[in-house]
């Protein structure tokens, strides 16, 4: 594998050498974006630079999954595809693409791991990609440290820093080398030295705790009970040592009765990371935050909001994408406590568990509650996949955790069933979405379930 990550670097420096070229020919610089967190972050990256620069530059966001989409090719200039936007086929004009998803086009100026025969959810996301590429441009974005790894950590299937490996933990250590982030130990949840950690505790979702997470009656009752009883010396800042035990003990206590797979000191325990360049009570501060804060933006369709606080460093802001992340982490645990107390919901096989939500479930509110889900001990050991109506059609999103991911290609399995359904599927090997006919949901799952079980 290190000769095919040696490959890559030396692919990135490549680009970079294009991108400059072609970037001093002037003309705009046109960002197209996938509507998921890691694409956006990447494109706020790319952003700052260009506005470093004084270059001018437009940003489209894409639904992939939108039949209006089209491109028209702009007078002069590059675009710059980031994500998996459903257009990149219709590319006839200068322009690049940075990606992770599986199965992605050849070309060269395409950047995707997959390319080098790397798995790319593993190794480098998106974000990961455009931090490294304007690295060799000699561009580091000092105000933009939690939202990088905000982009990559939204990327995985669990918000876990030291569960990145390749490419994605070169950029964390690199940031932290050079003292854009700051590392302690303590409790692996999106807290700050001067947030509320029943807010903290609401807010978090990987670890998820039925009754806790999404909950703040729940959350602010944990942390009043332990204070009470004096096990807990505080309820606003950062928990290490003793107290990061005491609250540890008492979610894992409280996860286990749930019916979720218990916790491990690692899960939970270790290293967390911070950007004191935000305020010290807002959840963005914190790197596991700044992913949860994407999430809840883009889910709730604000994007505006994220580049009003990383792009414009707008204090007004902090307030308001606050009460999305509530808001999102509230209809996260709604969503997860209705699906595991309403067996009708569930077909499950040997090969995978099926969920069926309610209509017109929001596609990253579906992703991430799938990632929830898949913390469930009954389900932790395969795939978990979750369909949602929509209209005419229905969205299909799966996630597998790492740990079972040797076999399976998640994102090319949907591809491929969802072209057999007359519908158009993507995805990395570890999570994957797709849209097909609703009338062909039945025979998509039995695709997929065929490909899961070979």
């Amino acid at each position: 594998m290190s000769s095919q990550i040696e490959n890559l670097k030396k692919a990135i420096f490549a680009e970079s050498s294009k991108f400059k070229a072609m970037e001093n020919l002037g003309g705009y610089i046109n960002l197209v974006v996938e509507t998921s967190p890691d694409p956006i972050a990447a494109s706020l990256l790319l952003s700052s630079y260009l506005i470093s620069r004084n270059k001018p530059f437009t940003v489209r966001f894409i639904d992939p999954f939108l039949s209006i989409n089209k491109l028209v090719k702009p007078p002069r200039g590059i675009t710059f595809f980031l994500g998996y936007t459903g257009l990149q086929h219709q590319k006839s004009y200068p322009s690049f693409e940075i990606s992770y998803y599986s199965d992605p086009p050849s070309g060269e100026e395409v950047l995707n791991p997959h390319l080098f025969g790397l798995n790319g959810i593993l190794i480098s996301s998106t974000t990961t990609l455009t931090y490294l590429l304007l690295k060799e441009l000699g561009y580091t974005a000092t105000d933009l440290a939690s939202i990088v790894m905000g982009g990559i950590l939204a990327s995985q299937v669990e918000l876990d820093p030291e569960k990145l490996g390749g490419l994605n933990r070169v950029v964390l250590s690199d940031l932290e080398r050079n003292s854009l982030l700051e590392s302690s130990n303590g409790l692996k949840i999106p807290m700050t030295e001067g947030l509320d950690l029943s807010l903290a505790l609401m807010l978090m979702l990987d670890p998820f705790v039925l009754g806790v997470s999404g909950d703040q009656k729940g959350s602010t009752l944990v942390i009043q009970e332990l204070t009470k009883r004096k096990q807990l010396s505080k309820q606003i800042g950062l928990v290490t040592g003793t107290d990061a035990r005491v609250l540890f003990d008492e979610l894992s206590k409280i996860r286990s009765q749930s019916g979720f797979k218990e916790l491990d000191e690692k899960t939970l325990l270790g290293s967390i990371y911070m950007d004191r360049r935000h305020p010290a009570d807002s959840p963005l501060r914190n790197i596991i935050g700044a992913a949860l804060a994407l999430e809840a933006c883009i889910g709730l369709q604000s994007y505006t909001s994220i580049y009003k606080v990383f792009l414009h460093g707008k204090k007004e802001e902090y307030r308001q994408v606050l009460e999305m992340m509530q808001n999102y982490s509230t209809m996260i645990a709604s969503l997860t406590k209705q699906i595991a107390q309403t067996q009708e919901y569930f077909r499950e096989t040997q090969n995978a568990l099926y969920i069926f939500a309610p209509p017109q479930t929001q596609r990253g509110l579906a992703l991430r509650t799938v990632k929830v889900i898949s913390q469930n001990r009954a389900f932790y050991f395969k795939p978990v996949i979750m369909v949602s109506p929509i209209n005419q059609w229905s969205q299909i999103v799966g996630v597998v955790n790492p740990q079972n991911s040797s076999t399976i290609d998640l994102g090319n399995t949907f591809k491929v069933a969802a072209e057999r359904s007359k519908g158009v599927g993507y995805g990395s090997s570890l999570q994957a979405i797709a849209y097909v006919p609703t009338p062909y949901v039945e025979s998509f799952f039995d695709d997929v379930d065929v490909r899961l079980s070979g």
